[in-house]
């Protein structure tokens, strides 16, 4: 029996845009002293709220966070570019691709969804939001930086654009593969099913 589900909402990347993405993250170059676990092809997204964990229970008010923020959102485009890491001060843990056309719309669709998920009794997180998708995390290392002097040049994603549609309910499953789940799909305004 599930008693509580680790959630976010994202948006799932276009077939296109999947397959540079994978590409981009195997084409991260290997460095010496550091393991790189690149992320799974069909576990690309973008996360555009993080919840966090939710008891069975709330789940509904997620489900109509979702559908309500959804519906007021027009659909629009986005495009993927850049390489950075996470935290951006101290040793890379996270090596990510950004996002730089459409940021102003993910920032307005995520700030509905804040409204809606903190009106219904939802703690979000207070950090500045910045639209990326996790390429690969750094699981070791000799306290060596070398992924942050990456050039978006050799190993960016530059000039890929999706058209956005829907947003996803997901589930992060720890240990699972696919790790993530989707629990529900919510069309934008007049994006049709």
């Amino acid at each position: 029996m599930v008693l509580s589900r680790r959630l976010f909402i994202g948006i799932e990347p276009s077939a296109e845009a999947r397959a540079v993405l994978a590409e981009t993250a195997a084409r991260l170059p290997e460095m010496p002293g550091v393991r790189l676990e690149r992320a799974p092809t069909e576990d690309l997204h973008l996360t555009v709220r993080f919840i966090g964990e939710v008891p069975e229970a709330r789940l509904a008010a997620v489900l109509e966070a979702l559908r309500t923020a959804a519906s007021a959102t027009a659909p629009f485009s986005i495009g993927y570019g850049g390489i950075g890491v996470f935290p951006e001060d101290g040793p890379a843990r996270v090596v990510w691709t950004g996002v730089d056309h459409g940021v102003a719309e993910l920032r307005s669709l995520g700030a509905g969804l804040d409204e809606r998920l903190r009106g219904a009794g939802f703690e979000l997180e207070r950090r500045v939001y910045k639209p990326h998708v996790t390429l690969a995390r750094v699981t070791a290392g000799t306290g060596v930086d070398p992924y942050r002097a990456l050039s978006h040049n050799t190993c960016g994603v530059d000039g890929v654009i999706q058209r956005v549609g829907h947003l996803i309910l997901y589930e992060s499953r720890a240990g699972a593969h696919p790790r993530y789940a989707a629990l529900e799909r919510a069309a934008l305004k007049g994006a049709g099913p």
